[in-house]
């Protein structure tokens, strides 16, 4: 009785002791450690990283040799915009993704201001903004979207144990642990990780991120695809729908100091705010701000009803459009 009591409890008191191991032994973050690639092509990601935290460090590994001069900037709406369609329009092949999952104007700004820094060479830039991104002035708290500190200054610690306290949160743990034990989660409805087999096609250099086998199956039969998806295309308000003022003046801090850099820099941009399926219009007060500062000339609304948020086959889901809209964005925007 005695050998059973004791065995459970060194299980009891060694099994918190396993869980803090297991998590600087897997490293599921990827924030511990040094990595040469944070994505592998064909390979999904088993736990969702902080793509802004790879965005920069990758920058980092590959900048030296490639000499960046032309840079996406963006949420994951930005993805859709391909360095190859890009590069036809700005003379350049030297072009990075710098863009990050829910990304902010904070954390936009930060990006031009770690260039700087860098010394980085900003020949030409496209801004793939919308009004979530623009509502956002501060560094945002959940710690798959905020900044890395070599961008803010903030403390590494903090941004560790940001991770650290994530990766305890029971829903997390649960599923994590099942998913290295089982090979799948206990819990698909508060599951954190990502699971689907998406076939894509990641390139270390220009940090692009291509999902080709949704588009795939879109091709193979469309008219499936977009029945399963028929709860995510809610049914949109009827007439006008124009978003409520979200630039203020801390925003607008923000803006001209981005404006103050890309003049010192003689940089090329253009500024694209998107087309997302709701069919809201970004605030004309917004679009004023964006336009007084910039310039009219480098600001391209295409929110609100349009030809483009007219066709749901011009989307994935109620929240990313796809790859050919994109194109098709950039060479009104060039053209013009």
């Amino acid at each position: 009785m005695k050998k059973v009591f004791f065995l459970k409890l060194f299980v009891f008191f060694s099994a918190p002791l396993l869980v803090v191991v297991l998590y600087f032994v897997n490293d599921p973050f990827k924030v511990l450690y040094h990595y040469n690639s944070y994505y592998t092509s064909g390979i999904p990601q088993k736990v969702m990283i902080n793509t802004d935290m790879a965005a920069t460090q990758n920058w980092e590994n590959h900048y030296n040799l490639a000499q960046y001069d032309s840079y996406i900037f963006g949420s994951s709406r930005a993805m859709q915009y391909h360095v190859d369609s890009w590069c036809k329009y700005i003379n350049s092949t030297k072009c990075y993704h710098f863009d990050a999952v829910q990304e902010s104007l904070f954390g936009i700004e930060k990006k031009l201001e770690f260039l700087k820094k860098k010394h980085a060479v900003v020949k030409n830039a496209i801004f793939i903004l919308d009004y979530e991104i623009l509502e956002c002035d501060t560094d945002r708290t959940a710690h798959i979207s905020m900044k890395d500190p070599d961008l803010t200054g903030g403390s590494r610690l903090n941004f560790q144990m940001k991770f650290f306290n994530a990766y305890l949160d029971k829903a997390f743990l649960w599923n994590y642990l099942s998913l290295l034990l089982r090979g799948r989660v206990l819990d698909e409805k508060n599951n954190t990780l990502l699971l689907v087999n998406d076939a894509r096609h990641y390139d270390s250099i220009t940090n692009e991120n291509v999902v080709t086998a949704i588009d795939a199956q879109i091709a193979r039969n469309p008219d499936s695809f977009y029945q399963l998806k028929k709860d995510i295309f809610y049914t949109r308000p009827v007439g006008p729908n124009v978003g409520p003022v979200v630039i203020g003046e801390k925003h607008m801090d923000l803006l001209r100091k981005m404006k103050e850099i890309l003049s010192s820099g003689n940089t090329n941009y253009k500024i694209v705010i998107s087309p997302l399926y709701d069919q809201i219009q970004l605030n004309p007060h917004d679009l004023n701000a964006l336009q007084q500062i910039f310039g009219q000339s480098v600001v391209f609304d295409f929110s609100g009803k349009n030809s483009i948020t007219e066709n749901k086959y011009n989307y994935y889901e109620s929240s990313h459009y796809r790859p050919f809209v994109a194109d098709s964005i950039l060479a009104t925007i060039y053209r013009q």
